[in-house]
């Protein structure tokens, strides 16, 4: 943490960072909002900040995480009875927000491959109002090469979308 403090404050300033104390003692950094922080990093033609929202839920002891961007309002994760149910439910969402604020909202399947493998290939193809699939994430809890029970993300795509050309005679991700 100590070298990435150091790196914005070589890129930013020492006023940029603002330092607290939490209640056990530890040093805290104030997180900046979006406005503070786009006039910072964007530079016309090269980089843009897209500003989205992750709508995170459980279903069960599983994670379901979608990416929403264009939104005009906080979506929460909606809770399923079955991972299916709970994508569906949240495309809903962003759908009916959409319509709603007359505005064009993409949403994606966040990482499916993610520490747990909480989203399977199936549940994917089957939510059929998912039109986007993250195919690649750099967090390390993200394997894209899968193991002996889970497809790596190349194979996952290829599932999903094999299932819905195929057997469900419908768009593919």
């Amino acid at each position: 943490p100590g070298s990435v403090l150091a790196a914005c404050e070589k890129r930013f300033g020492k006023d940029w960072l603002q330092f607290r104390k939490s209640k056990d003692g530890h040093r805290q950094v104030r997180l900046k909002t979006l406005d503070e922080f786009r006039g910072k990093v964007e530079e016309p033609d090269k980089f843009l900040m897209i500003e989205n929202e992750e709508i995170t839920g459980k279903c069960g002891d599983r994670q379901v995480h979608l990416n929403a961007v264009n939104l005009g309002e906080l979506i929460q994760p909606q809770k399923g009875k079955t991972v299916l149910e709970t994508l569906r439910l949240d495309l809903q969402a962003v759908e009916a927000q959409s319509r709603r604020l007359n505005r064009p909202i993409l949403a994606q399947v966040n990482h499916p491959n993610w520490a747990h493998y909480d989203i399977q290939p199936e549940e994917v193809a089957r939510a059929t109002a998912a039109r986007f699939l993250e195919a690649c994430n750099a967090s390390g809890g993200t394997n894209h090469d899968g193991d002996k029970d889970h497809p790596g993300m190349e194979r996952f795509w290829d599932i999903v979308n094999a299932m819905r050309l195929g057997e469900m005679k419908t768009q593919p991700v």
